[in-house]
C-alpha cells in the first residue's frame, strides 16, 4: 500500500503541474533529464526531487525529498549537505527512509525530526514520523509507537519550544488514538493526549505554524475542523480547540504559511480571494485572521504558491508553480516588498521550469531553493542557490556527478 500511495501521490503531482502549465500556456519539457546533470549553481548528482530544506547554524544543509543518491554516496530521501553543495559524510542515516521525507525541523541539540511518507529509517519502524541523532542515525529514544496510521503521511512538523512536536497530514490515527489530520507528540515521540482536536480536520492539513504565544495556525484542504465550518485555514488553541476569534475567509486551498516579526501571517496556496478582494496565491492577514490590505500585491500569481520564506527585512520569497507576478514574468519564482509590490532588484532572469517546493533563507542573504526544476536553461538540478539580487550562485556545487537512478 505505501509504494502504491506513494506512486499515485507522483502521478497525481505531475498531472497537476501539466494542468497548470496548460492553463497558462507555458511549454514545459516534454521528459524529464535523468539526474546529475545540472550545473551552474545546481547541485549535480541528486537523482529526484527536493521537499524540504533546512539551514544549521554551521552553515549546513539538511534536505529530504524523493531522491535516493547525492553524489554517487546513498541517501535515501534524507542528507545533509556542506555549505558548498558536498555530502557532508557526518552525516549518515544509513538505509535511510524507505518513501519521501516531505519535512524537516532541527532542534538546539542538534538532533533531526523528520515527517513524511515512510514506514522506516535504517530498518527501525518509524510511520511518517522520526527524530535523528546529530549523525544521522535513529533516536531510539524518540518512539512514536504504531505512529499516524495510514496513509503514513505527515507533510508538516513543526517544533515547540517545549520540546513537543506538531504534525500534520492525512491520517485519522496516532499510536491508536483518533486524531483527524493534526497532532502534539511529547518530547519522547508520544502521543500528547492534552492536545485535543477534537474530531479534527475533515481534510487533508498541509501546513502549520505555531505562533510565539503558543497557539497553532492550519492550512490545507479542509472546509470543517471538529464540526465547525472552516474553510482551508483555521487556528487552534494550546490545548487544540478551535479558536473562534480568528476569522478568515478563503475560497481555496492553503498549501504554505509564514509568520512576519510583527505577528502578521503570510498565507500561499491555490486560493484567488481573501474576504471580498482578490488575492491570487498569496496574502497577508492581521492576527485575527482578517485580510491585511496593506500588503497587495495586485494581480498576483498565474497558478500556486507552494512555499513561502520572510527575509529579516520583511521582504517575501515565494515558489511555486507560476508564471508572472502582477502581470510581470517570474517563472516559479519571486521576491515581494513588505507591501506586496514585487521587487525588481530580485530577478532570476529566465527563472525555472516545473516548481520550487521548498524556500530557506541564508544569513548571508543567498536562499536555497528545492523542487523539481531547470533553472536559468541547465538541465533538472533540484536544488540550487541564489544570490540576493535572484542569480544563480555557482559556488554552490557538488562537485562530480553521482550515478542516476
Amino acid at each position: 500500500m505505501h509504494y502504491f500511495a506513494l506512486a499515485f501521490r507522483r502521478t497525481f503531482i505531475n498531472i497537476t503541474v501539466a494542468f497548470l502549465f496548460v492553463a497558462a500556456h507555458v511549454h514545459a519539457q516534454s521528459s524529464a533529464p535523468k539526474g546529475g546533470e545540472s550545473t551552474h549553481g545546481a547541485l549535480k548528482g541528486l537523482d529526484a526531487g527536493v521537499e524540504a530544506i533546512v539551514l544549521q547554524t554551521d552553515g549546513k544543509i539538511l534536505i529530504g525529498g524523493d531522491f535516493t543518491t547525492v553524489r554517487g554516496a546513498t541517501r535515501n530521501y534524507l542528507a545533509r549537505l556542506n555549505a558548498d553543495g558536498s555530502v557532508d559524510r557526518g552525516f549518515d542515516p544509513g538505509a535511510g527512509a524507505n518513501g519521501t521525507v516531505t519535512s524537516l525541523a532541527l532542534q538546539s541539540d542538534g538532533k533531526v525530526l523528520v515527517g513524511g511518507l515512510f514506514s522506516a529509517i535504517n530498518g527501525i519502524e518509524r510511520k511518517a514520523v522520526a527524530r535523528l541523532n546529530a549523525d544521522g542515525s535513529v533516536d531510539q529514544s524518540f518512539n512514536p509507537g504504531s505512529g499516524p496510521d495510514q496513509p503514513f503521511r505527515v507533510f508538516r512538523l513543526a517544533l515547540q519550544k517545549d520540546g513537543k512536536v506538531l504534525i500534520c497530514g492525512d491520517s485519522t490515527e496516532v499510536n491508536g488514538v483518533p486524531r483527524n489530520r493534526v497532532a502534539r507528540l511529547n518530547p519522547n515521540g508520544s502521543l500528547d493526549v492534552s492536545f485535543d482536536p477534537g474530531t479534527g480536520a475533515d481534510k487533508r492539513v498541509h501546513a502549520l505554524s505555531i505562533q510565539p504565544d503558543g497557539k497553532v495556525l492550519v492550512g490545507g484542504w479542509f472546509t470543517t475542523f471538529n464540526g465547525t465550518a472552516q474553510k482551508y485555514l483555521a487556528r487552534l488553541n494550546i490545548n487544540g480547540s478551535i479558536d473562534p476569534s480568528f476569522h478568515p475567509q478563503l475560497n481555496f486551498t492553503v498549501a504554505d504559511l509564514a509568520l512576519t516579526q510583527d505577528g502578521k501571517i503570510l498565507i500561499g496556496g491555490a486560493f484567488k480571494n481573501v474576504q471580498s478582494a482578490t488575492r491570487r496565491g498569496v496574502a497577508r492577514l492581521m492576527a485575527d485572521g482578517s485580510l491585511d490590505a496593506g500588503f497587495d500585491p495586485g494581480k498576483a500569481v498565474i497558478g500556486q504558491v507552494k512555499s513561502l520564506a520572510v527575509q529579516i527585512d520583511g521582504k517575501v520569497l515565494i515558489g511555486g508553480v507560476f508564471t508572472s507576478i502582477n502581470g510581470m514574468p517570474r517563472n516559479r519564482v519571486a521576491r515581494l516588498h513588505a507591501d506586496g509590490t514585487l521587487d525588481s532588484t530580485f530577478d532570476p532572469g529566465p527563472g525555472a521550469n516545473i516548481g520550487f517546493n521548498a524556500l530557506a533563507v541564508q544569513r548571508d542573504g543567498k536562499m536555497m531553493v528545492g523542487g523539481a526544476f531547470a533553472f536559468q536553461n541547465t538541465s533538472y538540478g533540484y536544488l540550487g542557490r541564489l544570490n540576493a539580487d535572484g542569480s544563480v550562485d555557482e559556488s554552490f556545487d557538488a562537485g562530480v556527478n553521482g550515478p542516476t537512478k
